[in-house]
């Protein structure tokens, strides 16, 4: 099967998932995971640290102990894999863990439980030529895709839904969490004759080393550019809180009227500033793809999911910029600060600031409201593209 992805693809959590499932069916296959006993009481379908450690190794999953622990820490944090009393980070030690796939317990991640219907979904029509198929359309093949009115009748047909509009709404959280995707991206998903494609081939072998290469893969979106990532203090756009040790100083060794906040930020919106002006002051270029209106954002139809969360300042800030006169929108991002390691993203739409509806209010109204804050609990929008 060819490789899908999505264009706009944010994150390697699907693939990470599939990595984890994987590496649950190889575990299982090789007797890792059983039932054991510990002061009398029996935990069930678990494995230990440090036998899947050595495994790990003698199979080539992973080339050192140390990497083996980073690797399981990952799936660990992706809520793949849990300490079965949830005491523990992953460690090469004698402790007992289990892949919530084997208790249920993976419903409390969103995009992990969205994997698992994509996988069962996929596994059951994928040779089911009258479902899934190759469209010609124009002249352009989509191999192995289907329509929004062959999957609905499917999932009633065998009862994973129980009505048109639930096979709908499973429709959009599979593609919201990436697992799908319209073959155009120009769609979201409809209960109608829109064809869509699965992103991740799920026959796809991985290692557990893989991990790595994806993280690195994501995080050159976050690199940083000292020639093009640079914001001055400009009008239009207001710093929440600088992290003070992005700070560039002058030559003097303070800070200069003009000088420059360094962020690393998206690849996609690397490109913030364009040539200085007249006064050698940079002026910003929005990171949007288009401006949006806020009757569009509170459209109800419209592609854009809107989502709770919550920041606590570090004692340095909350490092993120924003930008716009209503709707406010996140311009630029500090990918070590509390906004990022909390969820924050480029070209967010900030709908609430604890409580109080401010999509209609401009970045200096939004700034010093969140500036009187030492916590924040924000609702945010998001292109479901980009989510």
């Amino acid at each position: 099967m060819q490789r899908i992805r999505t264009k706009s693809t944010s994150s390697t959590k699907p693939e990470i998932f599939l990595i984890g499932e994987q590496l649950r069916f190889e575990m299982g296959a090789q007797g890792l995971i059983g039932n054991r006993k510990y002061h009398l009481r029996t935990y069930k379908s678990c494995f230990v640290g440090q036998e899947v450690v050595d495994w790990l190794l003698k199979s080539r999953h992973i080339h050192s102990r140390e990497a083996a622990v980073t690797a399981m820490r990952t799936l660990q944090e992706n809520h793949i894999i849990h300490h079965v009393c949830d005491d523990h980070l992953f460690k090469d030690e004698k402790l007992f863990y289990r892949f919530r796939r084997d208790d249920n317990t993976y419903s409390i991640d969103r995009d992990l439980r969205s994997f698992y219907t994509g996988l069962r979904v996929y596994q059951k029509i994928r040779k089911r030529s009258d479902i899934m198929k190759d469209f010609n359309d124009s002249g352009r093949l989509y191999r192995d895709a289907f329509t929004g009115y062959n999957f609905v009748n499917w999932m009633m047909e065998n009862e994973e839904t129980y009505s048109r509009d639930q096979s709908v709404k499973e429709g959009r959280e599979l593609l919201e969490s990436e697992i799908i995707k319209h073959v155009t991206d120009d769609y979201h998903f409809r209960d109608g004759q829109y064809r869509y494609q699965f992103c991740l081939d799920f026959n796809q072998a991985y290692l557990l080393s893989d991990i790595f290469r994806l993280k690195r893969n994501n995080n050159r979106s976050y690199s940083s550019s000292s020639s093009s990532n640079k914001i001055s203090a400009y009008s239009d756009i207001t710093l929440v809180r600088p992290r003070q040790e992005s700070i560039t100083q002058s030559s003097s060794g303070s800070p200069d009227q003009h000088d420059s906040l360094q962020f690393s930020q998206s690849s996609e919106s690397s490109e913030t500033c364009s040539e200085p002006d007249s006064n050698g002051i940079l002026e910003p270029k929005s990171v949007l793809v288009r401006q949006v209106s806020v009757s569009e954002l509170e459209d109800p139809n419209a592609p854009y999911i809107r989502q709770k969360i919550k920041i606590l300042s570090d004692g340095i800030g909350y490092g993120f910029v924003i930008r716009g006169d209503g709707p406010t929108y996140v311009q630029t991002l500090d990918p070590n600060g509390p906004a990022a390691a909390a969820g924050i993203k480029v070209r967010q739409y900030i709908y609430s600031v604890n409580g109080e509806k401010v999509i209609n209010k401009n970045h200096k109204m939004v700034g010093k409201l969140i500036q009187e804050q030492d916590s924040l609990s924000l609702v945010v929008l998001s292109h479901y593209k980009e989510r």
